[in-house]
């Protein structure tokens, strides 16, 4: 077996192609990880803010790590909705994928990475900073939930950061966040920034 590996690992550096183009297993994550993730928001509690689910790599930052990205059920196959740009992907909240041992699988070299944040929702373009402090603090909440016990030992959110449609990312301290806020894009995602130690 190991013999095999190493003949193709051999094989595509022969033929100049890379690691991205010529690996050989591609990334399976189990589906029931996220449907804890989901099932842990679905509440009236968390109604402004959800997880988003990042698989990145920073190896190669250029390469997507979620093109042709699927859910198998079984023998079944869904496409898994994701923004190549960001590397963003959208995970279903359905009993029956978890029920059915489904798995995520990705044409992704195992060095891309999985990150799991906990973001607000707003997907609008003005709004009070009233509200935008209502929806850091579901974050907040949301973040602690995911933390478990380790929430103790968490520092408090210092600020935001409001990710637009358009690309552009636009910070606040938490003690000036303005009353009126009027952007140019819709705001996609709210993070928090963390006070330091």
């Amino acid at each position: 077996m190991k013999i095999a590996i190493r003949r193709a690992i051999a094989t595509c550096i022969a033929l100049g192609l890379s690691a991205w183009t010529c690996h050989a297993e591609p990334l399976r994550l189990e589906y029931a990880g996220f449907y804890d993730y989901l099932k842990s928001a679905n509440s009236t509690k968390y109604n402004r803010v959800k997880p988003a689910f990042f698989l990145n790599n920073p190896a190669q930052p250029d390469q997507s790590c979620v093109v042709n990205a699927e859910i198998h059920v079984g023998q079944t196959r869904y496409p898994l909705v994701a923004n190549a740009a960001t590397g963003e992907f959208f995970v279903p909240f359905d009993k029956r994928i978890k029920d059915g041992r489904g798995a995520l699988v990705f044409q992704a070299p195992q060095t891309c990475k999985l990150q799991v944040a906990a973001v607000g929702r707003l997907y609008k373009r003005s709004f009070s900073g009233e509200e935008l402090q209502q929806v850091a603090e579901q974050v907040y909440s949301l973040m602690e939930n995911y933390a478990g016990s380790v929430r103790y030992f968490m520092p408090d959110w210092n600020g935001v950061v409001l990710q637009l449609s358009d690309g552009q990312r636009i910070e606040y301290p938490r003690e000036r966040l303005p009353e009126h806020i009027e952007l140019t894009a819709d705001v996609e995602h709210v993070r928090l920034t963390m006070a330091a130690d």
